[in-house]
């Protein structure tokens, strides 16, 4: 017999970009944080960072975020939407010289 899991609501997740100490993984924050963790995925493995998912609304984002901040395994802390803006900002800087002008490039 096999038992299947409940799709969660988009709304009830919280999604964070958190950046980690070392060889450091979720598991550890699992442990410490009072939310629950329902996923976590290797964004870049250069930088040790990570994206997850907490079971939670979002009127304790604050909270949540409070506690990933205050974790000493922690380096930083993006929602979802914050690491967005950094990569498209990131992206439009490396395509524009130093002049202002566009860059070439390979195509």
């Amino acid at each position: 017999m096999c038992k299947s899991k409940d799709v969660l609501p988009t709304d009830q997740l919280l999604n964070f970009v958190v950046i980690l100490e070392g060889e450091s993984t979720p598991k550890v924050l699992k442990k410490d944080i009072s939310f629950e963790l329902i996923d976590f995925k290797k964004a870049n493995k250069t930088l040790n960072q990570w994206t997850l998912n907490f079971k939670s609304g979002l009127k304790n984002e604050k909270k949540l975020k409070a506690e990933l901040l205050n974790h000493p395994k922690v380096v930083s802390v993006y929602t979802q939407d914050q690491f967005e803006k950094i990569n498209l900002k990131n992206n439009k800087k490396a395509k524009v010289g130093p002049i202002g002008k566009r860059r070439a490039t390979k195509q």
